[in-house]
């Protein structure tokens, strides 16, 4: 009889926790869909970088990558280092900002694709 009762207890609790976090899990859902973006753009491509708008080609790892803000400006940093040092290859390029980077990721494909010289890895 006693096990009953606490299993009782036990469900008629659970059930009001759950009515009770009812808001909170439709507010919780709200603001996902929300700041969906945002939450994107948190995801790492690499070790690396984060992903985002910014068009960067990495010279130590030879690949293009769109990155967040902070990424892009630790590639600018870099590179003025490196460049002050006069080193060659220069770690990395910061190329491009797009809108969105849906936008940074078409274009990426098409500077793959031309397989173009990577001459901005190098001093001049």
């Amino acid at each position: 009889m006693k096990m009953v009762i606490i299993l009782f207890t036990v469900l008629s609790t659970t059930a009001q926790s759950t009515k009770l976090s009812m808001p909170l899990q439709q507010s919780i859902e709200s603001f996902k869909l929300e700041n969906d973006d945002h939450r994107i753009s948190d995801y790492k491509i690499d070790r690396k970088y984060f992903a985002g708008n910014y068009l960067i080609y990495d010279c130590e790892d030879h690949h293009f990558a769109c990155v967040d803000a902070m990424s892009y400006s630790d590639c600018s940093d870099n590179r003025e280092r490196a460049l002050n040092k006069k080193s060659n290859p220069l770690p990395c390029a910061p190329l491009k900002i797009f809108l969105d980077k849906r936008s940074c990721i078409e274009n990426s494909y098409k500077y793959v694709n031309s397989n173009a010289l990577k001459s901005f890895c190098f001093l001049k």
